[in-house]
């Protein structure tokens, strides 16, 4: 038993490196639970049908199979290998999630302990490092606050930067997301999927995008203090106004 929980331990990390490559890690313990109870509920689903193949078999061993069986009231082999490997399956992305959770987490918090060790004033967009991995299969991308040298090297040891003048959209917003918390000292959960929203509901370019998202970013770095609902605010006026000069040029 021991060598096959060690077996499928090494299959959830698998699992969560996969995941890793497709989405990034949680903006908060609010979407970690989300995805965790998602892959939880999926389980129990899988479980069931399960749970329906294993009464029917023990039905079929008492004799206790109905006059005019109807489709599905049959114990089948196939059934229930299929749905034990997908419990085993769903449990698996399950338990990935959950270390995702945790990476999210030290992740987050080690970025607070940057916020609250800093002795230069608030975060600046200078200072920020876009990181991508030397590996061509991995898109995704990583964020350092500070001083690469004082990072440690394991960290970065298969990472190249990513210029200032090739960063996105995306790139702009988990760095503002950082900014804003910098200035309010909370954490700032739904901001990414509003903004996202706010863009997508402009139906603006991607490079629009990219130029209106980097604006935002300049404008509330040389702000000491803004909610949320200003940055939206922000981000509402730098759309508009990118539209109208886009309809005149």
């Amino acid at each position: 038993m021991e060598r096959l929980r060690n077996e499928v331990k090494d299959i959830v990390t698998s699992e969560l490196e996969r995941a890793n490559k497709k989405f990034p890690l949680f903006n908060s313990d609010h979407e970690g639970y989300a995805v965790i109870l998602e892959e939880k509920e999926e389980t129990e689903e899988a479980l069931q049908v399960l749970r329906s193949q294993i009464k029917l078999l023990w039905d079929k061993v008492r004799g206790k199979m109905p006059t005019v069986p109807l489709p599905g009231d049959s114990f089948s082999t196939g059934k229930a290998y299929d749905a034990a490997v997908n419990v085993a399956c769903e449990a698996i992305q399950a338990a990935a999630m959950i270390l995702k959770h945790r990476d999210s987490k030290e992740k987050r918090d080690q970025k607070n302990d940057i916020i609250m060790t800093k002795e230069k004033g608030y975060m600046k967009i200078k200072d920020w490092h876009v990181m991508e991995s030397l590996f061509m299969d991995n898109n995704q991308r990583y964020y350092f606050y500070g001083d690469l040298s004082e990072i440690n090297p394991e960290d970065t040891a298969f990472l190249f930067e990513v210029s200032y003048e090739k960063w996105n959209a995306s790139d702009y917003t988990e760095i503002l997301v950082s900014i804003l918390e910098d200035r309010n000292q909370h954490l700032i959960a739904d901001l990414p999927r509003i903004l996202l929203e706010i863009l997508s509901a402009a139906a603006v370019t991607k490079e629009q995008e990219d130029f209106i998202m980097k604006k935002l970013c300049e404008s509330i770095e040389a702000k000491t203090f803004i909610h949320p609902d200003d940055a939206y605010g922000d981000l509402e006026a730098l759309v508009k106004n990118e539209r109208q000069q886009s309809a005149n040029a």
